[in-house]
């Protein structure tokens, strides 16, 4: 739960004593949240009619695959967006 009482569902990408650090998949800032915050834990999904676990090795690479990706979407979003704006001066509006 974030400090404003608005609760999220993000993975945990990393902690310390205190603090979980957080990153949804659509989300390009890392959060910083005090453990205590933190109202549960996924075990599974699924998608479409198949159930995934959290454990299972398929879900940990595509975990590992994201976040390692991370600076890569990072760079893309900026691109697009600067590109937008370049557009968007040419053409007057």
């Amino acid at each position: 739960m974030r400090s404003d009482g608005t609760q999220v569902l993000h993975r945990i990408i990393d902690f310390d004593r205190d603090v979980c650090l957080i990153r949804g998949d659509n989300t390009f800032a890392l959060e910083r949240v005090p453990k205590e915050t933190v109202k549960g834990v996924m075990v599974k999904l699924w998608r479409g009619k198949r159930e995934i676990s959290v454990e299972d090795s398929s879900y940990k690479a595509y975990v590992s695959f994201w976040n390692a990706i991370y600076p890569l979407r990072l760079f893309k979003r900026k691109a697009v967006g600067k590109t937008k704006r370049i557009i968007l001066r040419i053409c007057g509006r």
